[in-house]
């Protein structure tokens, strides 16, 4: 795939401004630049937002789905699909509401990134619910896992929870996705 990627540039300055595509598809062509077995992954976008990593993914030959939760604002929400569907990804994103276990089967994905979404959960001020449904959530990642059992996630979360759990987890950046898929 070229570098310089050819994606759909968007003339409306919401867009530009809301979704900082620039930064979105370098982040995420780094990331996928670096795997080596495309037919191995099955990877699932969780907090997909726009759907960059969708978008750069499939570009690659990867089989990937993206998933976000409807229980955002209004205006975000509507914003979000939009952008779906002008990028094309809109058939590769399932909504829902985050309260329920993640619509997807058992053992149904290789790899799991979390690329600035979990961190919501994580907030010294958060409440004893929203831990519980980030707790669910790490257990939902364990039974739709298969295979090789990755997550790649932002920040440093949950370190002493995802010990309970059988998946590696890994942080974002740069630096450690290139060792990562090296």
């Amino acid at each position: 795939m070229d570098q310089n990627l050819s994606l759909p540039v968007f003339d409306i300055p919401h867009y530009n401004k809301f979704f900082k595509e620039e930064n979105q598809r370098k982040n995420w062509y780094t990331f996928f630049k670096y795997f080596n077995d495309i037919e191995k992954y099955k990877i699932l976008d969780f907090g997909c937002g726009a759907g960059w990593s969708i978008r750069i993914g499939t570009d690659f030959g990867y089989n990937i789905m993206g998933l976000d939760t409807n229980a955002i604002n209004k205006f975000s929400f509507n914003l979000f699909q939009k952008f779906r569907k002008a990028l094309g990804v809109d058939p590769y994103v399932k909504i829902y509401d985050g309260i329920e276990k993640l619509p997807f089967d058992d053992n149904e994905f290789n790899l799991i990134v979390c690329r600035a979404s979990f961190n919501k959960f994580h907030n010294i001020n958060v409440d004893k619910n929203t831990q519980r449904m980030a707790l669910n959530r790490l257990e939902e990642f364990s039974r739709i896992l298969t295979g090789e059992r990755i997550v790649v996630i932002t920040g440093s979360y949950f370190k002493e929870e995802f010990k309970q759990f059988d998946f590696k987890v890994f942080n974002w950046s740069k630096k450690r996705i290139t060792r990562i898929w090296s």
